[in-house]
């Protein structure tokens, strides 16, 4: 999936991060699990694993961050949004990925 995205935007960098907890969170360990563990090429794709983010000492949801236990508030998508925006405004300054020709 990564090759694909890098080679069809290739003058793209990608932030790409974890699924969200959800109440049946055991089913999203396990791809994001793969995703962190992927070799990504430089820093034209950079993965985010969130997952601390969203989840209280015990290992469940944050309640206050989500409405029904799948999809995210206000506040969760600020918590989100805040974690990202580091990575993204570092890559905006590195500028485009530069060609191999």
């Amino acid at each position: 999936m990564v090759r694909k995205l890098c080679s069809s935007a290739t003058r793209s960098r990608l932030v790409g991060r974890s699924g969200r907890p959800r109440e049946k969170w055991a089913k999203c360990r396990e791809p994001n699990r793969i995703l962190a563990s992927c070799q990504y090429p430089g820093d034209e794709v950079v993965f985010m694993d969130l997952e601390d983010l969203y989840l209280n000492a015990e290992g469940t949801i944050k309640p206050e961050l989500f409405v029904d236990g799948t999809h995210l508030t206000a506040k969760g998508y600020a918590v989100m949004a805040d974690a990202l925006a580091p990575e993204i405004e570092r890559l905006i300054r590195m500028g485009p990925v530069k060609s191999a020709d």
